[in-house]
């Protein structure tokens, strides 16, 4: 039987995500997870799509201050920042400061170096001293995906630590802003479109029975009185939603339906 604890963590990572899946626009969604950055402790975030070249696609979710990313992009350093090759081979979370810290103890000199210590330059200039960077896939497999949060100002010790006890909201956010921004809003994001919200062919009783899970706190035989069907019938049902979303768990196909829009999450 799941535990109150991971019943109430699972009912947290719904409502997150069914946040984001309400924005209205691109701008919407952006403050919606500034919100949630802020939430954690942060200031500011970015996340950009690569595509297989490791190019950045779109910058048009971020909040860090565009006088940065002008400097970044008309001074050259986007040509040999170390954070982009490595977000391009590596799927690793990773402070900047580690990457800077490398470079700095090695026993060369080269373009990569010197465009290293000119962009600590200017974030330093700015109040920003490190990143977390947490490069993945792209769940809709097309290149990569890089979510990043920094703190303006304060402690760069504090900021790693308070960093550490969010990995877990970190990932869900990165997952979510992936799926929704492109699901949403892939002409923004320079993402092609798909036919995501039609991929899945779930009838209507089952959707049903899984936003009804989704929206109470039931377990299978409330569920099966609530909706006035027998036990075998509600786990058929369920039974047929995990199968066609191709999970193993009813936790899991809710946290997909409402993903791809195919249930609403109402708490």
């Amino acid at each position: 039987m799941t535990s109150p604890r991971s019943e109430a963590s699972f009912a947290a990572e719904l409502s997150y995500f069914s946040d984001l899946s309400n924005a209205r626009d691109i701008r919407d969604l952006r403050q919606r997870i500034l919100t949630a950055v802020n939430q954690m402790g942060f200031s500011d975030f970015s996340f950009v799509r690569m595509d297989s070249s490791g190019d950045v696609d779109s910058l048009v979710l971020a909040t860090i201050p565009k006088s940065i990313s002008q400097s970044y992009f008309d001074q050259g350093l986007y040509e040999h920042d170390v954070i982009i090759p490595y977000g391009r081979s590596k799927n690793r979370p990773i402070f900047r400061s580690q990457l800077e810290n490398y470079l700095n103890q090695a026993p060369f000199e080269n373009e990569m170096t010197e465009t290293t210590r000119e962009i600590y330059k200017l974030n330093k200039s700015h109040g920003y001293y490190d990143y977390f960077n947490m490069p993945t896939e792209a769940n809709n497999g097309d290149g990569k995906v890089m979510f990043t949060v920094t703190q303006r100002g304060g402690n760069p010790f504090e900021f790693q630590q308070k960093v550490k006890q969010c990995i877990r909201p970190l990932e869900l956010l990165s997952e979510a802003t992936d799926i929704i921004a492109a699901r949403n809003f892939p002409d923004v994001i320079g993402v092609k479109k798909t036919a995501d919200n039609h991929k899945y062919k779930i009838n209507r009783a089952p959707l049903r029975v899984l936003q009804t899970m989704a929206n109470n706190d039931f377990n299978i035989q409330l569920l099966a009185d609530n909706l006035s069907i027998s036990l075998v019938t509600a786990n058929k049902h369920l039974n047929t939603v995990r199968n066609i979303l191709g999970v193993r768990t009813t936790h899991a196909a809710i946290k997909k339906a409402i993903l791809h829009g195919l249930i609403t999450y109402e708490n």
